[in-house]
């Protein structure tokens, strides 16, 4: 019979299991953004310039603004509508490098890591976060063939991922069962 000790152990046990599959599982999707953002850069957005940037231009009336700061507010403008443009084919492609990175994650787990139960759950975490953050990448471009192919993706990984890790087991205990 099983003391309450031991109960207690093996519930501190599962919970410290649970905590560390959901720790690895951050901590490759962050460790797949960053790796995007070190080897793929996002371009640099516009600094806002320096003589806009006084207490008492917020509140100095549009009409009284003198044409230095007028031009700079003009020019402002333009970079910014030239960074919104360059960012949304960086959004696209970083979306496409994260789904590849999220499809090589599940993999892992689903494959070479499989006899490390925890460890294989972890990871699945991760690609399943690293999906998540793939598709919200691909929101922010203007393509919504883009967006509907991503979201398309992410629906049919998540189900074959489900048929994989929950369905197929338990079908193949019947099997053995009968």
């Amino acid at each position: 019979m099983a003391t309450k000790e031991s109960y207690l152990k093996d519930l501190m046990g599962h919970v410290l299991q649970v905590l560390y599959m959901l720790f690895l599982g951050i901590i490759i999707a962050v460790f797949c953004g960053l790796g995007i953002d070190t080897f793929y850069a996002a371009p640099k957005a516009p600094e806002f310039p320096t003589t806009l940037q006084q207490e008492q231009y917020k509140t100095v009336p549009a009409t009284t603004r003198t044409a230095e700061e007028i031009a700079a507010q003009k020019d402002y403008d333009a970079a910014q509508k030239k960074y919104m443009e360059e960012l949304k084919p960086y959004n696209r492609n970083a979306s496409i490098i994260a789904i590849v990175l999220a499809v090589i994650a599940l993999t892992l787990s689903l494959t070479v890591l499989l006899r490390w139960e925890v460890i294989a759950n972890g990871m699945l975490l991760g690609g399943v976060f690293t999906l998540a953050y793939s598709i919200i990448l691909g929101m922010q471009t203007d393509d919504t063939k883009f967006r509907f192919f991503l979201v398309a993706v992410g629906v049919l990984i998540t189900l074959v991922l489900g048929y994989i890790k929950f369905i197929r087991p338990n079908e193949d205990n019947k099997l053995t069962e009968e």
